[in-house]
């Protein structure tokens, strides 16, 4: 399960990962790891100080990506139905899905807008050899009580993972 309680603090697991395993995942992506399990050596004063504790971390030897996000799978298990053919072919679709986001916040178009380009992301692009990512970060400013929060709260709870 991905949900973390309320109140608890998200558990992390070092992962040592060399190679090609090394550009399999992104972060936000779900992934299967096979590896070995094994005591992180300290040395020196950090060893004197870290007491009894011991940590761990795995040694990567396989990565699985089985992120659910990912176009390939979308495309190869979902095809649109006539009625959502006739919406997707409109002119004004973008507009329409903008005006979905948080339909109780009127106006704030632009911005519902970015909101969108950020909730369904881009294509990664490679040019001349240097990956360029095809999703966007958003800085939202604005005065107080313009619902800048509660459009970020809906986005947040459209998102499979934020």
């Amino acid at each position: 399960n991905e949900q973390v309680p309320v109140g608890s603090i998200p558990r992390s697991l070092t992962v040592n990962v060399i190679g090609e395993n090394a550009r399999a995942c992104v972060p936000g992506d779900v992934v299967r790891i096979t590896g070995t399990f094994a005591p992180l050596m300290r040395t020196g004063f950090r060893q004197f100080t870290g007491g009894l504790t011991t940590e761990v971390f795995v040694e990567a030897h396989h990565i699985e990506n089985i992120n659910m996000n990912s176009d390939d799978i979308l495309g190869e298990q979902y095809e649109l139905t006539d009625e959502e053919v006739e919406i997707v072919s409109q002119d004004n679709f973008y507009e329409l899905l903008a005006y979905s986001i948080a339909p109780e916040i009127y106006g704030h178009l632009d911005v519902k807008k970015s909101l969108l380009l950020a909730l369904v992301g881009g294509v990664d692009k490679n040019v001349n050899g240097m990956k360029v990512r095809g999703c966007i970060n958003i800085l939202l400013m604005g005065d107080p009580g313009v619902a800048k929060s509660q459009l970020l709260s809906y986005v947040d709870r459209l998102a499979i993972r934020s």
